[in-house]
């Protein structure tokens, strides 16, 4: 098969981040899936290998009683964004389980509020994969939340 050479001299096969962008999208046809309405709410604007950004309007239904994005929907946009951006850079698709996430809460999000999401994956090996993920307020690109995103990569099934 064809490989493209990518700016992080990654070489991936034509075609990978096309079967990404459809796996994405069958994670939103997944009944069973915890973050399926969360995620079915995301407007990808870019994908390309080892980063993965995405949009989210602020609504009643991911609040918090302060009407503000709630911390947990912080943190499974990061856990799911991200593991994205970390499958962008392995051509095997990869399953992942998390290891470590750490949300910081700088500034909160009203109602309304068009967030951008914007998650880099650092590195990703034989055994374990990095995400840097930031949130920011789409309108006023003020800083609203830094994350941090260790997966261990599973082999891949035989």
């Amino acid at each position: 098969k064809k490989m493209a050479e990518t700016n992080k001299t990654l070489k991936v096969e034509d075609g990978h981040l096309t079967r990404l962008r459809q796996f994405f999208n069958n994670h939103v046809n997944t009944p069973s899936a915890f973050s399926k309405s969360l995620i079915a709410a995301c407007k990808v604007t870019k994908l390309e290998v080892g980063l993965l950004e995405a949009t989210i309007v602020v609504t009643q239904e991911i609040s918090n009683l302060m009407g503000t994005l709630h911390g947990g929907a912080y943190a499974t946009l990061a856990d799911t964004l991200s593991t994205y951006a970390i499958m962008s850079l392995d051509p095997q698709l990869r399953g992942s389980v998390s290891v470590a996430l750490s949300v910081n809460f700088l500034q909160g999000a009203k109602k309304g509020t068009e967030v951008r999401i914007v998650c880099k994956a650092e590195k990703t090996g034989r055994n374990l994969a990095f995400a840097d993920i930031t949130f920011y307020d789409n309108n006023t690109g003020n800083l609203l939340a830094t994350a941090k995103h260790t997966k261990f990569m599973l082999n891949p099934k035989l």
